[in-house]
């Protein structure tokens, strides 16, 4: 079916709302077996829109390589057919919606309680951002999907097709299989003609004189695509912010702002991205610019102490002498000693006003990891028998929202606390995405993409209620490390675990492989776990 009537449409709800059109969920009975998204173009667009070229667009896989086919299914929100007003006229086209698997229930302004596209330019924010907004993220992720985004790219080009609006806003992504989805299909240069005239996302265009449209143009933006997703950053260019952690990255994408026939192909990225992957735990990403001094947040990793002499390094110099501007990287590092210099001589001015920390290992109203502006984390201060001039070194929260931490827990413990405080209040609070957004689906636990292990899962959860939720320890092993956590799960009847179907209270003591790094910990596997009725009284 190559077209249908605008009347045949039974509209459901409403998509997206964009500079071209109204995107909206409907249902054509007869022809499509459910619900697909139908765009509807502003009568400006109408006017420049090719409908040969559109209708060409929509016949395409019937004669496309099987890479692109493969992509049809699950990957691209390619027009399928035509949709015709009562004139007769083109008004629109149909195309799948994006699978549940790319929608999250993100904590976003507006959006609470509904689930939200995951778009790929979430990642081009600081870790801070995306952890307040429920996304899970670690260099392993961000590789992972430029990787998929990458094989996308070279099927298209396989068959003649070029993005050429090509940025993260336009790629849906799921953390589950570490696949995207690509979006605005009808805007793309099918065999050297497109339905509409190419546009660019602003900060995305090609160097000046560029003819948009082109396979090299899309390998232009990959390599900046390359450089801001792992580097966290909106409008980053300079691919030596790469280098500390992905140095051969950082070569492909200095040389994909060459000259158009000097890019790197997508062999080329695919092989150097898979290369890159096992060093990803330890890679070095571009931190989140420098906060004001008079301010500055507590580190959540484990506390380092202070350099020997503190003083501001000197910019780099090039060859003649010339002096280059600081990178971002080393104003976050002038920064962060400037930071500590102001401390050391804070804290010898006032040593005789020096409070002590109260038990829990916080300073009194202070709320762990709030990173709101302005308001400070806790900090424990030196006692009077310690030498004044010691600096102050940060204490690790005693919990992370329900989640006990072990004493004198450092970063990767808090990390791994903050995972289970998602997986545990998920289940809580019946956020099923939250949840299992915490499992690894390399790990075969639970793949939640998949609707009947999904649906299985959430069943055996439904009733479920999870406190006294304690981590006693985090060490080396597994698939990355081993955590022991114990908790106590209450449960209607019939609802416990085989061979305790009936238990209404369960106390459980679990070892768990997480998998993943101090950015961002999944549950790989469960490798020790035992559970006994709880006690009367």
């Amino acid at each position: 079916m190559t077209s249908v009537r605008l009347a045949d449409l039974e509209p459901v709800g409403l998509l997206g709302d964009g500079g071209q059109g109204v995107v909206t969920q409907v249902r054509v009975p007869g022809a499509f077996p459910g619900p697909m998204a139908f765009k509807r173009y502003e009568p400006g667009v109408l006017r420049e829109l090719e409908h040969d070229v559109l209708a060409d667009m929509i016949a395409h896989p019937g004669h496309a390589g099987p890479g692109f086919r493969a992509l049809l299914e699950t990957q691209l929100a390619w027009p399928v057919a035509l949709v015709r007003d009562e004139h007769d006229t083109v008004c629109g086209f149909l195309m799948p919606q994006a699978p549940e698997v790319f929608w999250g229930n993100l904590h976003l302004p507006n959006s609470a309680g509904t689930l939200t596209p995951v778009r790929l330019d979430y990642l081009l924010n600081p870790p801070e951002y995306t952890n307040r907004i429920n996304l899970l993220t670690s260099p392993s992720l961000r590789l992972n999907l430029l990787l998929d985004a990458a094989r996308m790219l070279l099927a298209l080009h396989a068959d003649d097709v070029v993005v050429g609006d090509l940025s993260p806003r336009n790629f849906l992504f799921t953390t589950f299989h570490w696949r995207c989805f690509l979006l605005d299909c009808d805007a793309m240069t099918v065999r050297g003609r497109s339905p509409l005239p190419p546009v660019e996302t602003p900060d995305w265009q090609l160097p000046s004189g560029e003819p948009v449209g082109t396979k090299a143009g899309d390998r232009f933006k990959f390599g900046l695509m390359v450089i801001r997703v792992l580097c966290s950053d909106q409008s980053l260019r300079d691919p030596e912010e790469l280098r500390p952690g992905f140095p051969a990255l950082a070569d492909l994408a200095r040389q994909a702002q060459l000259a158009p026939d000097e890019r790197p192909g997508w062999d080329e990225w695919i092989d150097a991205i898979e290369a890159a992957k096992p060093g990803a735990s330890t890679a070095v990403v571009m931190p989140a610019p420098p906060a004001p001094v008079t301010a500055p947040p507590a580190p959540v990793t484990a506390p380092v102490p202070p350099p020997a002499v503190p003083l501001a390094p000197a910019p780099p110099v090039r060859p003649g002498g010339a002096s280059r501007p600081l990178t971002m990287r080393q104003w976050a590092v002038f920064a962060l000693v400037l930071v500590v210099v102001i401390c050391i001589i804070g804290l010898v001015a006032n040593k005789d006003h020096q409070r002590p920390a109260d038990r829990s290992g916080t300073t009194s109203g202070s709320t762990p990891f709030d990173t709101g502006a302005g308001e400070d984390e806790p900090t424990a201060y030196p006692t009077r028998t310690q030498p004044t001039t010691a600096p102050a070194v940060p204490v690790a929260p005693s919990a992370v929202g329900i989640v006990t931490l072990p004493a004198g827990a450092d970063g990767t413990a808090v990390a791994v606390g903050r995972m289970f405080d998602q997986y545990f209040t998920g289940i809580n609070n019946r956020d099923w995405d939250a949840t299992l957004a915490v499992y690894d689906p390399a790990g075969g636990i639970v793949h939640a993409d998949n609707l009947k292990e999904r649906s299985s899962f959430i069943d055996s959860m439904t009733t479920t209620t999870d406190d006294d939720v304690v981590l006693w320890s985090v060490q080396p092993g597994g698939a990355g490390v081993l955590a022991r956590i114990t908790f106590r799960s209450r449960q209607n009847a019939g609802f416990g675990p085989k061979g305790s179907e009936n238990e209404t209270c369960l106390r459980w003591d679990n070892t768990y492989s997480l998998s993943g790094d101090a950015t961002g910990y999944r549950i790989y596997k469960k490798t020790k776990g035992t559970h006994a009725p709880c006690p009367s009284g």
